[in-house]
């Protein structure tokens, strides 16, 4: 075999060979000559053009691969340019089938053997899956993005949350050790928060239990120490929420205070870690404010500072906390119309309506149509329908005024829509059910009613649910000074101008009356006074004429001022240590008087010795 024939053979295995590698390659190849027409094309660039390699050469390339022009929307026509066009620069190739497919490659020239340009060799990949990957991860980033902004606008939401609270957030772990806190714990217990993390909270807060008793996860040796560690402990070991509300004395800055903290203690999770959340209320103020209010001189229109009146508050609060029917018993004009609406107005029902009826203004009849109602034509009269008391009441509470002077007939009728709840309109077969609370007052002694049979036992019972009385006022004479000023003060309020004062004559004529009609009756003096004094000091002169008579016939009395003398009126007040009211009881005669007395022994000569000075 001559040398040009084995040189021969040699390039047939070297173009055997590299053909393999074509084929085997995932790029696609395809050349052509200086003419355009396709020498050669791999299985890659076959299957992204459509074309056969056996079809595709010797047809030209702009034929084969058919390339648009990424700025114009135009195949490439001219292939000489296409070195330029290609590089860099990704594609759509348009195969024979239809559609397209991204690409990306380059097209280089290839010279001949003089230098002049013999053609190209594209080389080029498939990259349509590369760009929806691509598209698919940009989607995600972008969910991933949105999804860290509303976790970060979360995250901000719940600091900004927990930093403004009103309360106070301790977060801890098992060890006692604080995890975080919010400005709330730093200003309740004078701490800062870079100096409390990590440490126990017995060394952090410097918080004492002022209880009884250590908690039961805290040695005795430590007890001063745990503070609200108990709560942590107790909610860490029962696995529930805990709550209480109980003194503590905290030492912050050198300065012992005593809190009354209502603590509230739940566990979470942190990753895997449990952690408990302290919730934290100084409730001191609140705490305060409520022993005021027990001895407060005003509840909700009803003013009085006497025992028996400070009782009557608590007893009103106790029955707007439930919804037992209540009966309001004490004389007439004592005010049990505004105990019953205080009732209503600090219980749950506050949002409902207060109805109020006379059950003693009205006969059976209509006491009847008013409690229940009537439909169109029950009786002469009922053009239309109407509904009744217990109807508009419902959800809400239901006053009877007066309820000892209903008939019996009337008794066993409210009795069943007390029991049941139910009740027909007059005239009407339809049985209509409401939720109303009761609340009933009377001047009666509905128990004695009940012995002499005047009143149902059963219905009593019904009503008498959380008996409420209200003291006369002449048992708390006390409180009429407060009464006048009450009285006086809304009056001027209702007519803009300046509260009235009463001298000390008028008010110890008021304090010395026995008043049978009670704050119904002081009401209607001081609208007398108030009309007669015209803006003036109300004095004994502008008070009506039975109140003075009656004044003047006890002073003209010579057996009433023969009964105090100065041996018994100085031994009284030495027996009650200088209390003159006391004094006055013993003697049996009202603290005005024995004033009065007082005053003129003191014209003649006599000193009340039991007084400094």
């Amino acid at each position: 075999m001559g040398a040009e024939a084995a040189t021969e053979v040699k390039a047939q295995d070297r173009l055997g060979w590299l053909d393999a590698v074509l084929r085997g390659i995932v790029y696609s190849v395809l050349t052509f000559d200086g003419d355009g027409c396709v020498t050669y094309m791999n299985e890659a660039a076959a299957a992204i053009t459509g074309w056969p390699a056996e079809q595709a050469r010797g047809r030209h390339v702009t034929e084969v691969l058919r390339v648009e022009d990424p700025v114009r929307g135009a195949i490439l026509s001219d292939p000489a340019l296409w070195s330029s066009q290609f590089e860099g620069a990704e594609l759509r190739v348009l195969p024979r089938r239809g559609g397209s497919v991204a690409v990306e490659g380059v097209c280089r020239p290839v010279e001949d053997e003089g230098g002049a340009w013999g053609g190209h060799v594209c080389t080029f990949r498939d990259v349509s899956a590369l760009r929806t990957a691509e598209g698919r991860a940009a989607t995600a980033l972008r969910d991933l993005e949105c999804a860290n902004a509303n976790l970060e606008s979360k995250r901000l939401l719940l600091q900004t949350m927990f930093q403004s609270v009103p309360c106070g957030i301790l977060i801890v772990d098992r060890e006692g050790r604080i995890r975080e806190l919010n400005p709330h714990v730093e200003e309740l217990f004078g701490v800062r928060s870079e100096e409390a993390l990590g440490r126990p909270m017995g060394d952090a807060l410097g918080c004492t239990r002022l209880s009884k008793g250590a908690c039961a996860d805290c040695p005795a040796e430590n007890a001063e120490r745990c503070g609200l560690r108990c709560f942590a402990n107790d909610a860490f070991r029962c696995g529930t929420a805990v709550r209480a509300e109980t003194a503590f004395e905290v030492l912050s800055g050198g300065r012992r205070r005593t809190l009354r903290l209502s603590v509230g203690a739940s566990l979470g999770r942190l990753g895997d870690e449990e952690l408990c959340f302290l919730l934290i209320e100084d409730r001191t103020e609140v705490h305060t404010l409520r022993r005021a209010l027990r001895t407060e001189v005003s509840f909700s229109g009803i003013v009085g500072r006497n025992a028996k009146m400070q009782e009557l508050f608590e007893t009103i609060r106790e029955a707007a906390d439930s919804t037992a029917p209540v009966i309001v018993q004490g004389e007439s004009g004592t005010g049990k119309e505004l105990v019953a609406t205080a009732i209503h107005t600090h219980g749950a029902r506050a949002a409902g309506r207060f109805v109020a009826v006379n059950c003693g203004a009205l006969p059976d009849t209509l006491l009847e149509s008013e409690l229940f109602g009537y439909v169109k034509g029950a009786f002469t009269g009922a053009i239309r329908d109407r509904k009744g008391r217990f109807e508009l009441a419902d959800g809400g509470t239901l006053f009877l005024d007066e309820v000892g002077e209903l008939s019996p007939a009337m008794q066993v009728k409210l009795l069943r829509v007390v029991q049941n709840g139910t009740f027909e309109r007059l005239g009407s077969e339809r049985t209509i059910t409401v939720d109303v609370r009761v609340v009933s007052a009377t001047n009666r002694d509905l128990q004695r009613e009940v012995a002499e049979g005047r009143f149902r036992r059963d219905l009593f019972y019904r009503l008498c649910v959380v008996p409420i009385t209200v003291p006369p006022l002449r048992e708390r004479s006390g409180d009429i000074p407060l009464l006048v000023d009450h009285v006086l003060a809304r009056m001027a309020g209702a007519r803009g101008c300046d509260a009235l004062e009463i001298s000390p004559e008028a008010l110890s004529l008021l304090i010395d009356h026995g008043w049978p009609g009670n704050v119904r009756e002081l009401e209607n003096v001081l609208q007398f006074a108030f009309v007669k004094s015209r803006g003036e000091c109300v004095g004994p002169e502008h008070l009506p004429a039975a109140l003075a008579k009656a004044r003047t016939s006890v002073l003209l009395q010579p057996s009433k001022a023969r009964r105090l003398t100065p041996e018994s009126v100085v031994e009284a007040l030495k027996e009650t240590q200088g209390n003159r009211l006391q004094a006055a009881k013993r003697l049996a005669v009202s603290r005005a008087t024995l004033y009065r007395f007082l005053a003129e022994l003191a014209d003649t000569g006599v000193r009340d010795t039991t007084q400094p000075g």
